[in-house]
């Protein structure tokens, strides 16, 4: 059966623009070249596959496929990661990219976001009986601590900023459990990811415990956002529509309910001082 056409149209201050010169139409290219070439990372319940190898699934995964089926259009997936999708978007290695990536300021001065598509907060793990247990995040703001981030993600400019006398651990790649195996083996006091993934990690790892994981607790709740290259304006309004599309119809909903991870789709609850 045919995809619904795809055309509401939010509103454009919805989305995040940095300010640069027009830029090739994305969106009439992809339709002149009959393919769409979208950047993502794998993760679990965006776009994954459940024994590393085979077809992707997941809830962009679907999103995705329903717009290609949409404009009559093949997809390329392209890989990147955290460091580097930003990049692979400017360079032009991708019309669009799907992350899932949060929506941060420094980035948002390098690409286009769109409007969120669901939100995630961060927490931490601490191994089992370590004498480091923080019931605030003020208490990770003590000289000594060795806190390990992943680098480009959330945590890492987080911690740079509101820890600064704290022990990084900045860590490469783009495997989001980096930072929580750092924790585990011991390499740290304490590693720092998204809650779905630390979540996910407590389930194959009983040498560690989760903190800061309550609704209320969590750090930096972030929009996660799709994102084209700067100045791409038109094939940012397509997405924005789609993504508004997706939100009212419950198409969004539907497909949520294919997997077993959840995210959050309404802005969450402000944090009061």
């Amino acid at each position: 059966m045919a995809a619904a056409p795809l055309a509401c149209r939010p509103p454009a201050s919805q989305s995040a623009s940095p300010t640069a010169s027009p830029r090739a139409d994305g969106l009439q290219r992809m339709k002149q070249s009959g393919t769409m070439r979208v950047g993502y990372l794998e993760w679990e319940p965006c776009v994954y596959r459940p024994d590393g190898a085979g077809e992707f699934i997941g809830i962009f995964v679907d999103m995705t496929k329903e717009i290609a089926q949409t404009l009559n259009l093949k997809i390329e997936w392209v890989k990147t990661d955290l460091a580097s999708f930003t990049k692979d978007l400017v360079d032009g290695k991708m019309d669009f990219c799907v992350g899932p990536t949060f929506m941060t300021l420094p980035r948002a001065t390098r690409v286009q976001f769109t409007q969120a598509v669901a939100y995630i907060g961060n927490s931490g793990v601490v191994r089992r009986g370590s004498v480091l247990a923080p019931r605030t995040w003020d208490a990770l703001a003590q000289p000594g601590i060795k806190i390990a981030v992943l680098r480009g993600q959330a945590m890492d400019t987080y911690a740079k900023r509101a820890f600064p006398k704290a022990d990084l651990l900045v860590l490469p790649g783009d495997d989001l459990e980096a930072p929580l195996d750092a924790a585990s083996n011991g390499r740290a006091d304490i590693g720092l990811s998204n809650t779905v993934t630390v979540l996910r990690y407590l389930e194959k790892d009983s040498n560690v415990e989760a903190v800061f994981v309550g609704t209320d607790e969590q750090m930096d709740i972030l929009p996660i956002c799709w994102s084209t290259a700067p100045g791409d304006d038109a094939l940012l309004r397509f997405l924005d529509s789609t993504i508004s599309y997706f939100k009212s119809t419950g198409r969004l909903k539907t497909l949520q309910a294919n997997y077993p991870i959840k995210l959050l789709y309404d802005t969450p609850p402000l944090h009061a001082e």
